[in-house]
C-alpha cells in the first residue's frame, strides 16, 4: 500500500506521496517553503492513506488539512527547491 504522509517529529520533516520522499530539518523545510504556516505543534503525523491525524500526543478526528495536503501533492516541487538550496549553498 502506497502511503501519503506529512510528518514532523524531532524537528525533522518527512513528506511522501508514495513515490517521492522529502526529508530535512524543520528549519530547512521552512526555508524551502517560506509560505508554509509555521508550526504550533512539536509532533505532527498526517497520513492521507490511513486517515490518521496526530498532533503532539493527541489523536484528532481526521479531516483534510490543506497545508499538509498541498505539501504531499507538491512533494517533487519541494524536493527540487531543496536541491537548488543545497546547490546554491555549495557555489
Amino acid at each position: 500500500m502506497t502511503q501519503k504522509i506529512f510528518q514532523l517529529e524531532n524537528n525533522e520533516i518527512l513528506i511522501t506521496d508514495g513515490q517521492s520522499t522529502y526529508t530535512d530539518s524543520k528549519e530547512n523545510f521552512l526555508k524551502d517553503i517560506p509560505s508554509f504556516d509555521s508550526f504550533s505543534n512539536n509532533l505532527v503525523i498526517y497520513n492521507q492513506t490511513l486517515k490518521v491525524y496526530v498532533t503532539d500526543d493527541k489523536i484528532n478526528d481526521y479531516t483534510a488539512q490543506p497545508n499538509f495536503d498541498t505539501c504531499i501533492d507538491s512533494v517533487q516541487t519541494i524536493i527540487d527547491v531543496q536541491k537548488k538550496r543545497k546547490s546554491d549553498a555549495t557555489t
